[in-house]
């Protein structure tokens, strides 16, 4: 890319003490066919290795390095947001991949009524190389394009490491503090403001934490209530839908309540017990990875 000219995509990396996970990060972003970039690394605190890190591993690149006292990943993003000079942002995790082609692919799909392009991932249960990995789509075997909110409001079915958003549609977008759902609080405000489009193949994987599970679940349980009710809202405020919409929303605020009062009284063990059983339903699907990480 020439230096001199401004990069079309921000890559936004936040990271938090991944030293260990940050390298083969950062190498899967620069083994992008699609050059036209910049990457901003947001360290939210860091105290392991992550400076050097990213200093020689990204030397002779057009990068950014930003360093912020440990303020959570929603103010991560946000402080690389300002940073970024790029007209599109895209997200990344500091544990999570990406296949070679997944910027050209999504780059390739905006057209100027488009504000954002995810795709499919490869969903793991453990660190690479040895993956464990099912095919798990998020919903997305029922893909969802074009208007998008009223679906996103019932579930959010977007890995963050998919994304690439027009930085346009993020303007003036704040997160308000909640624990797991800061970016899906970014896709329902993007949703509002253009279309939706999805690349039909994985172009990431997907890390999956699996520690305190049980405890996780209260947490995410509690924030994605809070998301709705702030959704409805706004939804009130402006008076934007009827009377049927908004009954759908209550409807799934009610359900969330009932499900953290039941996790509330639930013994964890039974919850983690639950929670196996759900994720071993799951359609499993056999995948050979052109890279070979997955044979």
């Amino acid at each position: 890319m020439d230096m001199n000219k401004l990069p079309l995509v921000g890559i936004l990396v936040p990271t938090y003490n991944r030293g260990r996970t940050l390298d083969r990060t950062l190498q899967s972003i620069l083994g992008q066919t699609f050059r036209d970039y910049e990457i901003i690394v947001i360290d939210d605190g860091s105290t392991d290795n992550t400076r050097a890190l990213v200093k020689s591993l990204l030397q002779g690149v057009s990068y950014k390095y930003i360093y912020q006292a440990n303020e959570g990943v929603a103010k991560a993003r946000a402080a690389g947001m300002r940073a970024s000079q790029g007209e599109y942002l895209a997200f990344c995790d500091s544990d999570d991949l990406w296949l070679p082609d997944k910027l050209e692919n999504q780059m390739a799909r905006f057209t100027p009524d488009i504000a954002l392009v995810y795709s499919d991932a490869y969903a793991c249960a453990e660190l690479f190389p040895q993956p464990k990995a099912r095919f798990r789509c998020f919903d997305l075997n029922k893909p969802f394009r074009g208007e998008v909110y009223g679906k996103l409001l019932k579930r959010n079915f977007i890995a963050t490491s998919s994304v690439v958003a027009r930085k346009s549609a993020l303007r003036d977008f704040v997160a308000w503090p909640l624990t797991n759902c800061d970016d899906w609080q970014m896709w329902l405000w993007v949703a509002r403001k253009g279309r939706f489009e999805y690349v039909a193949k994985p172009l990431i994987y997907y890390y999956e934490h699996s520690e305190g599970i049980s405890k996780q679940k209260k947490r995410f349980t509690a924030a994605r209530l809070s998301v709705r009710k702030e959704e409805l809202r706004r939804l009130k405020k402006e008076g934007t839908v009827g009377v049927s919409f908004r009954m759908t929303v209550n409807l799934l605020i009610l359900k969330d309540m009932l499900l953290l009062r039941a996790l509330k009284i639930i013994p964890s063990g039974i919850v983690r017990r639950l929670l196996a059983l759900y994720y071993k339903s799951l359609p499993l699907r056999k995948v050979l990875l052109k890279t070979g990480l997955g044979s």
